[in-house]
């Protein structure tokens, strides 16, 4: 049985992950997919 994402169940995956230490944000460039989210450190 498939568990369902951390964003079905409410969490905010970008909050939880900045609040980890971790530095994230979303490629605004129209070649990428536009769901694919690149990391920086």
């Amino acid at each position: 049985m498939a568990r369902p994402s951390m964003e079905a169940c409410g969490i905010d995956v970008f909050a939880t992950a900045r609040n980890a230490g971790f530095p994230i944000r979303c490629s605004r460039q129209r070649m990428n997919h536009p769901l694919i989210m690149h990391y920086y450190r």
